[in-house]
């Protein structure tokens, strides 16, 4: 069924495309559907009437029909005349597009809004995929100009409707470590695969129209598409295909427009993706504490009432389970801004910042003070930070990250925001930057040590890390902590004797409170000392052992027992170089009790 006139209309190519549907329909299986095609001569047939229907738009029904066949094609990869019958569709199809520089987005969107949801998403991903490859193909006709035909609101509707379908599902708001549905998984993988060809589609066209075409609601749009498969740092809706098909359209993007169109665009971006879902959250928390204030008709509230109060706004934030990108968007587009850009968004910035550092989940809670840090204390200045009231408000929200004793990522993230953050505010030694950073050391140093023994490593580390820092911030003024540190940092010391990246930030971590207290360390010398021999006789016997049965040795294992062997002996040295005559007598006790195993633990001391 051959057709070559020029003459033949739309109506005649729709009939093609619906006895492709209606032959694939009534087929039982694919190698039926295929000698029914093959036998009909549908698909050659459809291609021909494409090609006669001059500047006639294609129909959603060829595409369908097109990628069910690509679909059913692997069942009878071996026929050529279906294989050159698909050709010629697809090149008819290129051609039509060769005639238009939207013809590949206006053909997406058409298929797409003609699918209902119950479409199988791996017969979606097939249409997306024929759309995509024809896009490929599509060259521009000779002497003919594909943007005199194109009108701004043409192009706003098609590629709006399209970056629709770019919006993350709220499937992937779930664990999906956890998640066992089939379906969803389905959907899962399918979105990954139709959002980078959507945005070659996307791309490809941009690429054939000039900056005219596009307005800046159209750009807003569809540069926080690009955030949110740049901003996906975990990957977790995005391939890595896909993020380099996102990074191609921002190019695209810059070259139409401004050299840097994110940071042109930032704050309409974050006014309209960001702001709104976290006002609605803010506005919900503010309601419970008004009501839990002023009760409800002078009625006191019971517990399980002012319980199910909070359940209510933890589930009510949009941010997170509806706009799943939402805090994606937000910290690519903030990464985005230089020092000087930052400043005119920073309302916008700083509300967000706070309200994640004050979310009850350690996820969003440590993202919130990393944000803080690299938005609100690396691109504002101190003054900045200081005329807007804020910095009190920073430290009262980090102090209460202090006592998540139980998040390690939260503490990762809070002890050197905090410090940073005094160092930002107050000047050195001053009065009000003892006061915040004895705050520091009393509730996060000491009383998390004390709670994080024989508990988290990671927790311990994090504490660890923040010693020497805190120490030489506060200087002389540390010296009145001397006693807890000194004795909980031992005790770590001392019990770890397996865990050699603990005990070498033990080491780093005395060796700076020697240095900063040199005067009174002399009083506890001896604490530090018994510690040190502790973990150097475990190190010995660990070696003796390796000895005696070479399969104990490991390479990981020995080059991390040097380098604590190493500390060990740095910070018993610089123990005698300060404290000098007043540690001899212990010294001169290891000696007597095993001359062999602790004299290269006091070799560099003679």
């Amino acid at each position: 069924m051959m057709v070559g006139d020029k003459a033949i209309s739309e109506a005649t190519l729709l009939g093609h495309c619906k006895r492709i549907e209606r032959i694939i329909h009534e087929s039982g299986d694919t190698i039926a559907t295929a000698e029914a095609l093959t036998t009909g001569g549908a698909l050659a047939g459809l291609g021909n009437a494409m090609s006669a229907c001059g500047e006639g738009q294609p129909f959603a029904a060829t595409v369908r029909a097109l990628a069910t066949v690509a679909q059913q094609q692997r069942a009878v990869c071996g026929d050529t005349e279906v294989r050159a019958g698909m050709a010629q569709v697809r090149h008819a199809l290129a051609v039509a597009g060769g005639r238009d520089a939207l013809f590949a987005p206006r053909l997406a969107a058409l298929v797409l809004s003609s699918l209902d949801a119950s479409t199988d998403p791996n017969f979606q991903s097939a249409c997306i995929a024929v759309i995509r490859d024809v896009a490929e193909q599509c060259e521009p006709v000779s002497g003919h100009h594909c943007e005199e035909s194109i009108d701004s609101a043409s192009v706003e509707n098609v590629f709006r409707t399209l970056c629709t379908y770019l919006v993350v599902p709220k499937v992937f708001s779930s664990d999906l470590q956890t998640l066992t549905d089939s379906n969803s998984w389905k959907r899962i993988h399918a979105f990954k695969v139709d959002a980078k060809h959507l945005i070659e589609i996307i791309s490809g066209s941009l690429k054939r129209i000039s900056e005219t075409g596009l307005e800046s609601e159209t750009y807003v749009e569809l540069l926080t598409r690009c955030a949110a498969f740049l901003g996906d740092s975990g990957s977790k809706w995005t391939s890595e295909d896909g993020k380099k098909s996102a990074a191609d359209l921002l190019l695209v993007l810059n070259q139409n427009g401004s050299k840097n169109s994110v940071a042109k665009y930032a704050k309409e971006i974050l006014e309209k993706n960001v702001k709104p879902h976290f006002q609605i959250a803010v506005s919900s928390k503010r309601e419970v504490i008004r009501r839990e204030e002023r009760g409800s008709f002078g009625v006191k509230k019971t517990k399980k009432n002012r319980d199910l109060d909070h359940q209510q706004v933890f589930e009510n934030q949009p941010w997170k389970y509806e706009v799943v990108e939402c805090v994606s968007v937000f910290e690519w587009v903030c990464s985005q801004l230089k020092d000087s850009e930052s400043i005119p968004v920073q309302h916008l910035v700083i509300p967000t910042v706070l309200a994640m550092m004050d979310d009850y989940d350690p996820i969003y809670k440590s993202r919130g003070i990393r944000m803080f840090r690299d938005v609100v204390l690396k691109k504002l200045t101190a003054q900045d930070i200081r005329v807007s009231g804020l910095g009190n408000v920073f430290f009262e929200t980090l102090r209460i990250c202090l006592s998540h004793h139980s998040s390690p990522e939260v503490l990762r993230e809070a002890y050197p925001a905090i410090i940073e953050l005094v160092d930002t505010l107050e000047l050195k030694g001053s009065r009000e930057s003892v006061a915040k950073l004895s705050i520091i050391m009393e509730e996060g140093i000491i009383r998390g040590l004390r709670l994080a023994i024989g508990g988290k490593l990671e927790i311990i580390r994090s504490i660890l890390r923040t010693v020497p820092g805190l120490f030489d911030q506060l200087e002389t003024c540390s010296i009145k902590y001397l006693e807890p540190v000194v004795v909980l940092i031992s005790e770590v010391l001392e019990l770890h004797e397996h865990d050699f990246e603990t005990q070498l930030l033990c080491c780093h971590s005395l060796e700076s409170v020697v240095v900063t207290c040199w005067p009174r360390i002399h009083l506890y010398c001896c604490v530090i000392l018994k510690a040190c021999a502790a973990a150097w006789v475990h190190l010995d016997r660990a070696s003796k052992a390796e000895e005696k049965d070479t399969r104990l040795i490991n390479s990981k294992t020995t080059s991390s027992r040097g380098n604590l062997r190493s500390a060990l002996q740095g910070l018993v040295s610089l123990l005698q170089r300060v404290c000098g005559d007043a540690m001899r007598d212990d010294t001169d006790l290891l000696l007597s009790l095993d001359a062999d195993v602790f004299g290269p633990l006091l070799a560099i001391a003679e």
